[in-house]
């Protein structure tokens, strides 16, 4: 249950780490080993403490967001988050903490705390050491990929050196620099989307999935196009990554005819490094409703 769990609650962050891995590799080779570099050092830090935000825009209108406040602790698998979402419409928060092998789940608007238990199929240790494995596997073939893709782009990523020691890398794109095999994976992405979310509302209105809630992204069907993309990158004096933003836009018609600019927008900033403890919850005296880890992996509690 710990590996869902960890994977589950850092999606929005894990999000902007692959994008932004992913599409510095277009960088110039300075830009880009400085990148590599930093995202190496970073993915050795046994402890962090950040926040994270995702926003999903309809020709302005907002159709999502989330943002979160996080901690984590590599070497005893600990972790805490506090999360905020709204549609646009309702809005919901959670708090989440990984303490002593359990997943504890609260409700913004609930006085019970559901507490899932770790399956026991695999100690912390071995999960470590796999997911050490699966990470490095996953960086090298998505920075080949990446680099097949666009790597003619490399010399339009700009590397400015700070006055502090620190680094500064972007890369913005517009419709006519991103290279169609990009254009293409783009476009099918935003295509499946809406029809994932479809059965994603479906699913949750069925299961009564507390923490989800409905999406109406347009099915884009005609002219499909990714019409921008921005990624901006701070690296300290220390070789560390401080923060991140990556903004994509894609355009489209859906089956009306209507035209659509779907934006999404994700933001990481490291607050701390190392020494990071995070926050525990006392059960004692608390409402508790125990969940099992199957019952949370099909009713949406897994993240």
């Amino acid at each position: 249950m710990k590996k869902k769990w960890m994977i589950g609650t850092g999606i929005g962050i894990g999000a902007v780490m692959l994008l932004a891995s992913g599409l510095s590799a277009s960088a110039g080779t300075s830009g880009y080993e400085a990148y590599k570099d930093a995202l190496k050092q970073s993915g050795s830090i046994t402890s962090i403490a950040g926040a994270a935000s995702f926003q999903l825009t309809d020709n302005g209108a907002t159709l999502f967001s989330a943002s979160t406040t996080f901690k984590g602790d590599k070497a005893n698998g600990a972790g805490s988050a506090s999360v905020q979402m709204t549609n646009g419409k309702e809005s919901k928060s959670m708090n989440v903490y990984h303490q002593g092998g359990q997943t504890v789940l609260k409700k913004g608007d609930s006085e019970i705390y559901q507490v899932i238990e770790d399956d026991g199929e695999e100690s912390g240790d071995k999960v470590a050491r796999e997911e050490h494995a699966m990470h490095g596997k996953h960086a090298e073939l998505a920075e080949n990929v990446i680099d097949t893709l666009v790597g003619q782009l490399r010399n339009q990523v700009t590397l400015t050196e700070g006055k502090d020691g620190g680094k500064q890398v972007a890369l913005h794109l517009n419709s006519a620099q991103i290279p169609a095999p990009v254009q293409a994976i783009g476009s099918f992405l935003a295509t499946a989307a809406a029809e994932h979310h479809d059965e994603m509302n479906e699913a949750n209105r069925e299961t009564g999935t507390a923490h989800e809630l409905d999406v109406e992204l347009p099915e884009l069907v005609d002219d499909v196009r990714v019409t921008a993309i921005n990624l901006d990158a701070g690296i300290d004096k220390d070789n560390y990554l401080t923060g991140q933003t990556a903004e994509i836009v894609v355009s489209g018609k859906d089956a009306s005819g209507k035209s659509h600019e779907l934006k999404v927008e994700l933001a990481l900033d490291v607050t701390d490094r190392e020494q990071v403890v995070p926050d525990t919850v006392d059960l004692t005296g608390k409402q508790v409703e125990t969940v099992q880890p199957d019952d949370a992996e099909h009713h949406g509690h897994g993240w």
